[in-house]
């Protein structure tokens, strides 16, 4: 077959570094002979199957691959045809548990089950090159929230971790954000569709209220409403490292708007924020435009149509006069040769000051 031709190429290659076979009939036999030849081969550093059905022995060949291969950084296995199978799981969490060059591994949408799931999540435990991994549409039950909350007390590697889509839920969000309070390295977490709820969504606020790495939620589609929302905005006045959050449709209303407007006058990290769909009246509009008289550091702060036109167009204004500042006044200001009564101001200073602005 032509992937058999391919892999047989892949063996003596020494300059190919990526191969994307996404939704071919490569099939078993063509993820068979690819592993194989990811056993010698030394330069391949990206691997696209999603959507290809590899089945069982396919996985378990791709898996014994990565306990020798010393050069793949980048896999992805999703799709919506791709059955993991609790075996596959297995072999895939034994070659994590030795592999060291392993950064990026995507098994999004994928068909799991919650045993397949937990098998995985207790083996980020012990894995230390993983840096990214996506289980959106996962089989995630609150056995494997606890596996996964374990090992990020412990896994110093893992920055990026999508559950997007999973049930979560909000005991599992509990256990999850209790991980947050002392993990210090994930920077991304998407927790998108997981039905965290009020309850689940104060718990984190609680945990971005210590967390000091975090520099991305995504929260959206969760109907945790003000009551959620305002337990974040509360966390945003401590919180000094989250550089983004997504809360589009978790029906948050003009009350929880209010509450991020008072929390965005004090925070100062916070650059990027997302508000689709929540159904903010002409108040939680305005509030957020008193919001930016004073706040100079968002960028983005993004609203559907059915957000207050006049308020639009006055967000709209503010956020372009901050672009303005960051993107061209204080780099000038820092590049510049500053003098104050006769004497160039070091950068150490002029960085302070800009830090104001």
């Amino acid at each position: 077959t032509g992937c058999a031709a391919l892999a047989e190429a892949l063996r003596h290659n020494t300059t190919l570094t990526e191969i994307n076979v996404a939704r071919t009939g490569i099939g078993v036999g063509g993820c068979v002979a690819l592993a194989e030849a990811l056993k010698s081969n030394t330069t391949l550093a990206k691997l696209n199957l999603h959507g290809v059905n590899i089945g069982v022995q396919g996985c378990e060949a791709l898996a014994g691959a990565l306990k020798s291969n010393t050069t793949l950084t980048d896999m992805k296995l999703g799709g919506a045809i791709c059955d993991l199978t609790v075996l596959g799981c297995r072999a895939l969490a034994e070659a994590l548990s030795t592999n060291k060059t392993l950064l990026n591994l995507d098994l999004g949408r994928t068909q799991v089950s919650v045993e397949g799931c937990h098998v995985l999540a207790m083996a980020l435990g012990t894995n230390t090159a993983l840096s990214s991994i996506d289980l959106n549409c996962w089989e995630v039950d609150i056995s494997s929230c606890a596996a996964l909350a374990e090992a990020l007390k412990h896994n110093k590697a893992l920055s990026n971790m999508h559950l997007g889509c999973t049930k979560v839920g909000v005991e599992g969000c509990k256990l999850l954000a209790k991980a947050l309070k002392t993990n210090t390295t994930l920077l991304n977490l998407h927790l998108g569709c997981t039905k965290i709820g009020a309850e689940g969504c104060r718990a984190l606020a609680e945990a971005l209220a210590q967390n000091t790495a975090l520099t991305s939620i995504d929260l959206n589609c969760n109907k945790f409403g003000s009551e959620g929302c305002c337990a974040l905005a509360e966390a945003l006045m401590t919180n000094s490292s989250l550089n983004e959050i997504y809360l589009d449709r978790c029906g948050i209303g003009s009350e929880g708007c209010e509450a991020l407007a008072t929390a965005l006058k004090s925070n100062r990290t916070l650059s990027k924020i997302h508000l689709d769909g929540n159904n903010v009246q002409e108040e939680g509009a305005f509030a957020l435009v008193d919001m930016l008289e004073s706040n100079t550091t968002i960028l983005v702060l993004e609203t559907d149509e059915d957000f207050c036109s006049h308020a639009r167009l006055a967000i709209s204004k503010r956020l372009r006069l901050n672009a303005l500042l960051h993107r061209v006044i204080i780099p000038m200001v820092l590049a510049s040769r500053v003098h104050l009564s006769g004497e160039e101001v070091q950068l150490e200073m002029k960085e302070l000051i800009v830090g104001y602005l």
